[in-house]
């Protein structure tokens, strides 16, 4: 089956929109026009002060980098709504985060400004430390999908989520239904855990269900589309006559 071109990307942590426009004739090689979302940009940019998060964070900074990476090189590029810092240990990573959080959403007089989401995720298996990131409290990756799904007007029984790491947990306050691959990392194993029990209990049922899949990487997540529902003359095998977009993406997730 051909690769399915994407109608929206959302990348940066959930940080940035971009809608991709293609030719009434789709023939493959035309090239696609990719327009970010402006509504969405103004929305981040209301509360958001760059060189004030990059302030907050320089001190904490260790500069905990993967083997073999140029120097000064950071895990920061020309993103405009995040800012990434690393440290070697996750408790200096997580009091980092909480000092970073305490500086940056108290106004002058000692109020409480929360305009800036805060979190502290493992590096995974490509880098061995913890990284501690800035983003401006309305995005974030269940924020930017929820955005683009009510833009589509897709009911959240449509649209589905997948992620291996900790930072797709915020996906989980959504309503739309998960899907955790066979090689997710702990953290977020441990946050579905909680996020089941809460749901055994009767809590939480606006929320989505989450799927734990046995399969690795994409095929957890084919594993997991099956298991909702996507599957038959409704799925990605009989060549998505049921028009289902893949919305998201990133180095773990994204979302159907």
């Amino acid at each position: 089956m051909p690769l399915l071109r994407p109608d929206v990307l959302i990348a940066g942590e959930g940080t940035s929109i971009v809608w991709l426009s293609r030719p009434l004739v789709d023939d493959g090689a035309s090239a696609v026009v990719a327009s970010p979302d402006a509504a969405w940009e103004a929305r981040l940019e209301q509360h958001w002060d760059l060189g004030r998060v990059q302030a907050a964070c320089a001190a904490h900074d260790e500069r905990t980098l993967p083997e073999g990476w140029p120097p000064g090189h950071t895990l920061n590029g020309d993103d405009r709504f995040r800012h990434a810092i690393t440290l070697a240990d996750r408790e200096r990573a997580k009091r980092a985060a909480a000092a970073i959080a305490a500086s940056l959403n108290t106004g002058a007089l000692g109020e409480p400004r929360p305009h800036y989401d805060v979190s502290c995720v493992t590096g995974g298996s490509w880098f061995p430390g913890w990284i501690v990131t800035v983003l401006p409290a309305a995005a974030g990756k269940a924020n930017a999908a929820e955005w683009v799904r009510e833009k589509l007007a897709y009911p959240a029984s449509r649209a589905v989520w997948a992620g291996d790491s900790d930072n797709d947990i915020s996906m989980m306050s959504t309503p739309m239904s998960g899907i955790v691959v066979g090689n997710a990392n702990a953290e977020l194993l441990e946050a579905v855990r909680q996020h089941d029990e809460a749901q055994g209990k009767g809590e939480n049922e606006h929320l989505g269900t989450v799927y734990k899949a046995s399969a690795h990487n994409a095929a957890g997540v084919l594993e997991g589309l099956e298991y909702c529902g996507f599957s038959g003359s409704d799925s990605l095998s009989s060549g998505l006559t049921g028009r289902l977009e893949l919305l998201g993406g990133g180095s773990g997730g994204g979302f159907l």
